[in-house]
């Protein structure tokens, strides 16, 4: 981010903060349910929605954008299936907006020209070659390498989003190593308790508390010198205590939003309980009727961030400051 970016950010949860007014700031958008691979974790390729098409797209990220949306995080499935992508994220920079997509890397080289306006590119990594491609598909830590060298060769700013499960608990130094060796972040966060996207059923690789706490920890350290590390200290600690129950003030349903494909909207995806869909609806409706649940805690590294900027969190705002000051993100 630069520094227009930043103090863009703060000013707006200032504003949603002091005057308790609801702006959807940062949208987080998931274009498309539809995946390429199956990692073991996620079920999201096991519940197919509706996509909306491009012209309808457009129309609501100008909508978003006049009840002051500035982020958007472009999700799915895998974002890269969709052949309009390009066309979108260029409408969304048209407009001033700081755009990020989040890949498995597999067609990154493929469509390389899409995200040529991207303000940044996460991708997923699980470990080296032989515990990623387990839990995602063989061949799949080549093409993310293969991407985040692609993305370096056209000065795409690279994040590394790495999930802790019981298989990479031990891999915390190599992630780190390779994050470095691309000048890319790194941003850690906790596996959901059940399988994303399908909450009906539990996760396969959860760790025991133990020795994810004892991960946790290491991290803690690390954070004190590591500077790619984008998780703020507070936000490690929040993890620290996952599964169970942190006090965190959550209003994310004030300043964020996820939008599913099928255009239904909801304040997370852990927290679906109020679905309006924005093309029934519309946009400005369907956030004004968000209502953020009671959650003892949250997953999301993202939003435990944007709550803790929100909550006015000294090392939050210092660690954001610091980034930006170093020139990370």
């Amino acid at each position: 981010m630069k520094y227009n970016d930043i103090l863009k950010l703060l000013i707006t949860l200032s504003k949603v903060k002091f005057c308790g007014k609801k702006i959807p700031l940062l949208v987080s958008w998931a274009l498309t349910s539809r995946c390429n691979l199956r990692c073991v974790y996620c079920g999201v390729w096991e519940t197919p929605q509706k996509e909306l098409s491009t012209d309808v797209v457009i129309e609501k990220i100008v909508d978003f954008f006049q009840l002051g949306t500035r982020f958007i995080s472009f999700t799915g499935g895998e974002p890269l299936l969709r052949d309009d992508l390009g066309k979108i994220i260029a409408y969304c920079k048209k407009k001033g907006i700081y755009v990020s997509v989040s890949s498995n890397g597999w067609d990154v080289k493929k469509k390389i020209d899409s995200l040529q306006k991207v303000d940044l590119l996460s991708l997923s990594i699980e470990g080296n070659r032989s515990v990623h491609d387990t839990i995602r598909q063989e061949g799949s830590y080549d093409k993310v390498l293969e991407a985040a060298e692609c993305a370096r060769r056209h000065n795409i700013p690279l994040n590394f989003a790495a999930t802790l499960t019981r298989l990479n608990l031990d891999q915390i130094d190599f992630l780190l190593t390779t994050a470095q060796s691309y000048q890319a972040t790194i941003t850690f966060q906790p596996l959901t308790t059940s399988l994303l996207y399908c909450a009906h059923q539990d996760n396969p690789l959860l760790p025991s508390f133990e020795e994810y706490s004892a991960a946790i920890k290491k991290l803690l350290i690390l954070k004190k010198k590591n500077i790619y590390i984008t998780n703020s200290s507070a936000c490690l600690r929040h993890f620290a205590h996952w599964p169970g129950p942190y006090p965190l003030r959550c209003r994310a349903d004030y300043f964020s939003c996820r939008v599913q494909s099928s255009g239904d909207v909801c304040v997370c995806n852990r927290n679906q309980k109020t679905r309006i869909n924005i093309v029934d609806n519309g946009v400005a409706e369907a956030f004004q009727r968000l209502v953020a649940g009671h959650c003892s805690s949250c997953w999301c590294a993202q939003r435990v961030e944007m709550s803790l900027l929100y909550g006015l969190h000294p090392e939050a705002i210092w660690n954001t400051g610091r980034m930006v000051l170093r020139k990370v993100v």
